[in-house]
């Protein structure tokens, strides 16, 4: 057995789902941390680790995509939510910059 993710309780519910729909047998195991935090090791067999690999990548990939669209904050040029904090003006408001399109403005 490999692991493939450890993940917090709550988030775990999901791969777990996504590896329910491919068929993959996993297993779970609990960890608990130095810090006191509780995970989940999630647990595939040898003969299914690539594949169980893409499945959780894919579910990371959708997962990110879809906080990004619930994001309240897009660049007013392109539409898109990667942009960085570049500094303050001096009316006391943040200025980003769009890591896509490299529009600078302010919020």
């Amino acid at each position: 057995m490999k692991s493939i993710a450890s993940l917090e309780a709550d988030m775990a519910d999901g791969l777990l789902e996504r590896l329910k729909q491919e068929s993959i047998p996993f297993e779970v195991r609990k960890v608990t941390q130095a810090s006191g935090l509780d995970y989940d090791d999630i647990m595939v067999g040898d003969g299914n680790y690539e594949r169980a690999c893409d499945v959780a990548e894919a579910w990371e990939t959708a997962r990110i995509a879809e906080a990004e669209k619930r994001s309240n904050r897009h660049c007013p040029t392109c539409g898109s939510s990667h942009w960085e904090h570049v500094g303050d003006s001096s009316f006391g408001g943040s200025i980003w910059k769009c890591k896509d399109c490299g529009n600078v403005f302010s919020k």
